[in-house]
């Protein structure tokens, strides 16, 4: 007990012989037209001994910026046991857009404020004017919480998609916009007076309805930009006040998954194809030419539905083939006529070659159509059988044979041969 009462008076002991200094200063900030003056940087450096402050004789500094009133209070203070310690002389600064100003105080100076806890009133006063920007639609109604970018601050609109900055009289400025990831910049500079600007960030309404390819009403959960809803029972769903240029839209329902995107020039109003039918692949058929060395595939492919999505407008075709023992080798398609594709591989005699068609639709459905077939000579081609079709022509290769020119050229030679005996047999020569 006698150790804490001995504690208690050491405690008030020390307290008996310090004291508490205590300053505050009231910063106003305003501009050319005496109006609050928000972003700038107030500072306080103070010392306990005279001017001039440096960083040696250096007790304390700090800062604040000030908000759309203009204003701050600053306290300082600390516990001295000596008044000749007291904090007397600090300098009080205001910094806005690269120019300062500021003003050196003593104690002395502020007769009965000083040290009572009342706060000296500065007023700094810069040439500056106001940027008074309005944050809209295409249809002027106001965007609140936009953020405007300027001389190193952030602000935000508010309910009537205001907002205001100040800029030192003469000086270039650059002030951004931003809002739901579009931006609007604005650069210029001020005269002598106020300077007004509007942003116009466009936004839209969307509305979507969910249909399969053949027209039925598909129930589905719809996502756009992050944002989720579910279509109502006719199959559609709304989004309201979309600011893009371009939206990602991820649909899910009982069929499966799509993911697309969308840009966005005006309002929408459109039926979305969820299209769960693969394109159909029919009429294949082969023509083998002799003379140009080469087989042609063709066949007719389509996308079947009423509302289907259609072929990928993209590589909707891929053709590739295997000749015997080697390996698959993949060439191109070609259009030959609505809904038709062919595709040209080399004539291999007496080889078995084996070829699929792929085809794909705009939502990635597939169907795969393989087949195989051996060119003999001289033998109709059927698919899927050792023979080929429509060989015009008896080919000349490396076992002999005789080409189209050199079997006319031995029938001249003959007819020459015939009407020479024939004329001689009947003494004309």
């Amino acid at each position: 007990m006698k150790l804490i009462i001995s504690l208690c008076l050491v405690l008030l002991f020390a307290s008996a012989l310090s004291a508490t200094w205590y300053e505050q200063v009231e910063a106003h900030v305003v501009d050319s037209l005496n109006r609050p003056l928000k972003g700038a940087v107030v500072s306080v450096l103070y010392q306990k001994n005279n001017f001039p402050i440096t960083e040696e004789t250096l007790d304390g500094s700090f800062n604040m910026t000030t908000n759309e009133s203009g204003k701050l209070i600053l306290s300082f203070s600390n516990n001295v046991d000596n008044p000749a310690y007291e904090t007397r002389y600090y300098v009080v600064k205001a910094l806005y857009s690269g120019q300062e100003k500021s003003e050196k105080i003593t104690c002395g100076s502020l007769g009965s404020k000083c040290h009572d806890n009342l706060p000296f009133l500065k007023t700094f006063s810069f040439s500056a004017y106001r940027i008074n920007i309005k944050v809209q639609d295409q249809n002027g109604e106001p965007i609140e919480d936009a953020q405007v970018s300027f001389d190193g601050q952030e602000y935000r609109s508010d309910a009537s998609g205001s907002v205001w900055v100040s800029a030192i009289d003469g000086k270039k400025y650059t002030a951004v916009v931003e809002y739901a990831g579009k931006k609007r910049t604005f650069s210029g500079s001020v005269h002598g007076a106020d300077v007004n600007e509007v942003a116009i960030i466009p936004r839209y309404d969307v509305r979507l309805r969910i249909i399969d390819d053949y027209g039925s009403i598909l129930q589905s959960d719809v996502m756009l930009n992050g944002e989720s809803k579910h279509t109502d029972d006719a199959g559609y769903v709304s989004f309201q006040n979309v600011i893009s240029d371009n939206v990602e839209i991820i649909l899910r329902n009982a069929g499966g998954f799509r993911q697309f995107n969308l840009s966005l020039y005006d309002n929408v109003d459109m039926e979305v194809v969820l299209d769960g039918t693969p394109p159909t692949i029919s009429q294949v058929s082969k023509k083998v030419d002799a003379v140009q060395k080469a087989v042609f595939i063709s066949a007719a492919v389509i996308d079947p539905g009423s509302k289907a999505s259609g072929l990928r407008t993209v590589d909707p075709l891929r053709f590739r083939y295997k000749a015997g023992n080697d390996g698959w080798k993949s060439i191109q398609m070609y259009q030959i006529g609505k809904d038709a594709f062919q595709a040209t591989i080399p004539l291999e005699y007496d080889t078995p070659i084996n070829y699929e068609i792929e085809a794909f639709d705009e939502q990635g459905n597939e169907n795969i159509y393989a087949g195989n077939f051996t060119v003999e000579r001289g033998v109709t081609v059927k698919d899927n059988e050792t023979i080929s079709e429509n060989v015009t022509a008896t080919p000349t290769d490396e076992k002999g044979g005789v080409d189209v020119v050199t079997l006319i050229a031995g029938v001249l030679i003959a007819v020459v041969i015939l009407l020479l005996l024939y004329k001689k047999y009947t003494g004309e020569i």
